[in-house]
């Protein structure tokens, strides 16, 4: 329920409070805000602030919200400058989504709202069609779609003055709505009460006069009828009071109630309490302090309790939490210059003022006038607030405040810039670098925010000391100041700071990012290339290589195809300008006669991708590997391309599925190679090799050959995707998924998988990782906004985040203490069963530097789908398995933990059975327990003695990880291999 104003907007408030001269003098900066506090209108002309309130508030099923209000119509824009119903629909976050003006006639006002089965809007109001002293106003329904289209509009009049003020859907699948009329006659205003169809169709209309001016507020369906919270005139004291009264579900009145003091009061919400009582606030007294009182069901008044400061307080809103306790909205006035938003809490009982915030610039009208919580256990408060300290020119505001009614009022903002003449100052035509993280740091929390397009950034923070950076995208470039110290000792202080940020070096810094939604066998798959430039001159001549894998062949791309031998493609790229970047979309068919579960590789290689800062220590050294499937082997490569011999060995190692088989040395001259053969069994061979000791760069040697196994047709799927590929430099992108037939609504997988162990996924604690993020439209609707929201872990290091390829274009964010948001506008995702209705986007992130083994990386991502509920992917988990995958993997088919005792496994492959077996010792109990390579469980035996029989029941050919124990203790794992 909301308090709906009884005026046109430019005369409201005005007989409310006393504000004296000062309300129209002066003026101050507009407050900008990111996260908590948002500002919402227009400029009547070019200079001239438009007149925009807020009035009602909902959380809408999405979990953004949509307000209600008036606006005044833009010259600007050409509009009439007339008021208008104003509608605001915004997401979780408060960024908007759409907003709509309503223009009917001469003058609209929007009071209340209620969200439909239909997932649209029913909005009440009143209407006065022309600029004549002969046109009334007349109560209205404006019925609009989710996406704030009119559905229908409809008018309601006794003949004279009438207007809606607040509204309810009833549960017989209509609508009822109360307000104010003065039935066509010049006599005192009356208390309407108008009940409708679903369609807005009149069923009857009543109204129900008392002394003097009678206001109704606010109303609620009951058991038996209805009842209605207002304002009326006691002739039993000559005052204002709470007035209640209650109506049968066809509009006869059965009784009326008044409840107050012998002063002046006002009543303004109702609700029923969760106890099954009756539960009213308003203001007592010329004072004005918030009342709220509570009654039984037959308006007998239980108890009544009263809090404000010495000047007035007035509650407009309220709700109660599930904990009981009533939350109030309204206002305080702090000085005759001076109105805040009110936010109260006081106990169940009505005996305890729990909290309250005052919330507001000084010398600024903040008005707080409606209420509703949110699905974070906080509160939206809407209303308005002042341009300067004037009653004309107020913004809608938005207030989302946490359980206890704070918010961070504080802004940092600046602008991130290229400063091409090195005075650390911003010249007009210099480029703003979008994208780059700030982080404002104090002792307790840190805030992040992003640069838009034009560099900017806005940061909302606490009171405290923080030390303000910008996270530089890359060593090309240094901010003229490192660190920003800031102390906020106040709210709603605005401090600005920019980074200009100067050339180390002239070169361009590409980076390039691949990914598709999913890989079919026997489909055609689209594959999208983010390309961009990160450095601090344009880079000419560019152009990117893309390898396909052995089981894909080309079809198409959005950009010429320069040359092709065999699955090499180059394509020729435009010169890509500082902070640019751009999409390159290849489709390629897969092939039809190849496994399930088979792993599609395809590379992309961005070039130059010269390295422009001097490196120290290192012998020029650069290897690279290959691996080939041979007639009746694997052949791997370690080839050293760089300028210089290395000047030490270094290790390599070849893991057999996930069996570590191989570990030796090798040191190569320039130009020289190094070749390891291994058989061909039909398991996925990987080959990692050290890269030397300062290389530039992150390069990691690594390759994996899948699927050779000689004509044997014993092929071991699903374990390329367990270890990571050579691409962590930021020009090479490498996208591995394994070919699945089922695509999944949502889906969040995250990569490399890891390695699996009891159930874990384990991953070396310097392996970065990427989350790959999959949505379908499920929906019967074209979805044309899509939102992903991702809190990322704090065993994360949010400061390396890039943002990767997507299906579509979208805006990338970092706010608050880490949360990561991709908002895709105008997506146009079409509904359930299309193949445009899948989108996808991906991201990279490094883990924070030291965690420990045993650390948990969790990561669930919200899915908002157009005006839908938000889905939840399933979370990924992984697991710190040591500082090098040589610290968890198994090395050899048994690896013993005990060194004086030996185990074997016979046979091994075997058919029907095999045995396992310990030299050197009896136990009483020895347990073997075998898993499937991704961990999970599949079987477990028990025995005593020195050896355990295992038999191969109905298990399915492939390979599996054993574990043994010996009396508690961990004695050998290995694995072992079904014909």
């Amino acid at each position: 329920m909301t308090l709906k104003t009884q005026y046109p907007s430019f005369v409201y408030h005005i007989a409310k409070l006393l504000l004296v001269v000062g309300l129209w003098m002066g003026c101050s900066e507009k407050v900008l805000s990111q996260d908590w506090k948002l500002d919402y209108g227009f400029e009547i002309y070019f200079g001239a602030n438009a007149e925009d309130q807020g009035q009602a508030v909902i959380q809408t099923d999405d979990k953004g919200y949509l307000m209600v209000g008036w606006s005044e119509d833009p010259i600007s824009i050409g509009g009439d400058n007339d008021i208008d119903i104003y509608v605001v629909r915004v997401d979780v976050d408060g960024d908007l989504v759409w907003e709509q003006r309503f223009d009917k006639g001469f003058i609209e006002n929007g009071y209340d709202v209620v969200q439909t089965a239909d997932g649209g809007f029913l909005i009440v109001g009143d209407i006065k069609e022309f600029p004549t002293a002969a046109s009334k106003f007349q109560a209205c329904l404006l019925k609009i779609d989710a996406a704030g289209n009119e559905e229908w509009f409809k008018t309601y009049s006794e003949g004279g003055t009438d207007r809606g003020i607040s509204l309810i859907a009833t549960a017989d699948g209509g609508f009822l709505f109360t307000g104010r009329t003065d039935n066509g006659e010049t006599t005192d205003e009356d208390i309407l009460l108008v009940k409708t169809d679903g369609d807005g169709n009149l069923v009857w209309s009543k109204s129900y006069a008392n002394a003097g001016n009678d206001a109704a507020n606010s109303l609620i369906e009951m058991a038996d009828g209805y009842a209605i919270i207002g304002t009326v005139e006691n002739t039993a004291n000559g005052s204002k009071d709470f007035y209640l009264l209650k109506t049968d579900f066809i509009g006869t009145q059965q009784w009326a109630k008044f409840y107050g003091t012998n002063d002046f009061d006002e009543g303004y919400d109702l609700l029923i309490t969760q106890d099954n009582q009756l539960a009213m606030v308003g203001s007592y007294g010329s004072t004005s302090d918030v009342a709220l009182i509570k009654a039984d069901l037959d308006g007998n008044q239980l108890w009544d309790f009263t809090f404000g400061d010495v000047l007035g307080d007035n509650a407009f809103d309220f709700l109660q939490n599930e904990a009981g306790e009533f939350v109030i909205a309204g206002i305080t006035e702090i000085d005759a210059t001076n109105i805040d938003i009110l936010l109260a809490n006081v106990s169940e009982d009505g005996q305890t003022l729990n909290w309250q915030s005052k919330i507001g610039r000084n010398t600024h009208v903040d008005w707080g006038q409606a209420l509703t919580s949110t699905s974070d256990g906080g509160y939206a408060v809407v209303g308005y607030n002042s341009e300067g300290v004037s009653l004309f020119g107020n913004d809608l505001t938005l207030i989302k405040t946490n359980s206890s009614g704070s918010i961070f009022s504080n802004k940092i903002q600046g602008k991130v810039f290229a400063d091409d003449d090195n005075n650390c100052d911003f010249d007009f035509g210099e480029i703003g670098l979008e994208d780059w993280l700030i982080k404002a740091e104090s002792a307790a929390v840190t805030f992040f925010g992003t640069t838009d397009v034009n560099g900017d950034y806005k940061i909302n923070v606490d009171t405290g000391s923080y030390e303000l950076s910008v996270l530089v995208n890359n060593e090309y470039w240094m901010p003229c100041v490192d660190i920003y110290n800031l102390n906020f000792t106040t709210n709603y202080d605005t401090l600005m700071r920019n980074f200009p940020m100067t050339a180390m070096v002239d070169c361009p810094f590409l980076e390039v990012h691949v990914a598709a939604p999913v890989t079919q066998n026997c489909s055609n798959v689209g594959y999208q290339i983010t390309y961009c430039n990160d450095g601090t001159i344009g880079a000419d001549s560019a152009w990117i290589e893309v390898v396909l894998d052995g089981n894909m062949t080309f079809n198409s791309a959005t950009l010429p195809l320069f040359s092709q031998m065999d699955s090499l493609l180059v394509f020729h790229l435009d010169t890509i300008q500082i902070g640019a970047c751009d999409t390159l979309a290849i489709s390629v068919a897969t092939d039809c006669d190849v496994e399930d579960g088979i792993t599609y590789t395809l590379a992309a290689y961005i070039y130059p991708d010269t390295i422009c800062l001097p490196t120290q220590d290192w012998d020029e050294s650069f290897i690279k590997v290959n691996g080939y499937c041979d007639a009746d082997s694997i052949r791997f490569e370690i080839e050293n391309t760089g300028n210089g011999d290395m000047n030490a060995p270094l290790n390599f190692i070849i893991i057999e599925d996930i069996v570590m088989a191989l570990e030796e040395s090798y040191q190569l001259n320039s130009t020289q190679k190094q070749e390891i053969v291994v058989p061909s069994t039909g398991g996925t061979y990987r080959l990692i090799a050290e890269q030397s000791p300062n290389h530039p760069g992150n390069s990691y040697p690594t390759i994996a050959v899948e699927g050779c196994d000689n004509g044997m047709g014993n092929i071991t799927t699903g374990t390329v995707t367990i270890f990571q590929e050579d691409e962590n430099n930021s020009s090479v992108s490498i996208d591995v998924q394994e070919a699945t037939d089922l695509i999944t609504n949502i889906s969040l997988r995250g990569y490399p998988k890891g390695y699996p162990v009891d159930g874990q996924n384990l991953i070396p604690a310097n392996t970065a990782l990427e989350y790959h993020i999959l949505f379908q439209n499920t929906g019967l609707d074209t979805a044309t906004r899509v939102v992903i929201r991702d809190t990322i872990s704090q065993t994360l290091d949010i400061s390396t985040i890039r943002p990767g390829a997507s299906s579509h274009s979208y805006d990338f964010n970092v706010y608050d203490n880490g949360i990561l948001k991709f908002t895709f506008d105008n997506i146009e995702l079409l509904p359930d069963g299309s193949e445009d209705g899948y989108g996808f986007v991906t991201f990279k992130i490094d883990q924070k530097p030291g965690n420990p083994e045993g650390t948990e990386i969790k990561n669930t991502a919200e899915i908002f789908m157009g005006y839908s509920a938000p889905m939840e992917s399933a979370t990924t988990v992984h697991h710190i398995g040591g500082g090098m995958i040589r610290d968890f993997i198994i090395i050899d088919v048994a690896q013993v933990f005990i060194p004086e005792v030996s185990v074997n496994a016979y046979p091994n492959p075997f058919i029907e059975g095999t045995v396992i077996e310990v030299a050197g010792e009896n136990y009483k109990e020895l347990i073997l327990t075998v898993y499937d390579l991704n961990g999970r469980f599949i079987r477990e035996e028990k025995t005593s003695g020195h050896k355990i029989e295992f038999p191969r029941k109905d298990l399915i050919q492939g390979m599996y990880v054993f574990k043994l124990l010996g009396d508690g203790v961990h004695i050998a794992s290995g694995k072992l291999i079904l014909k």
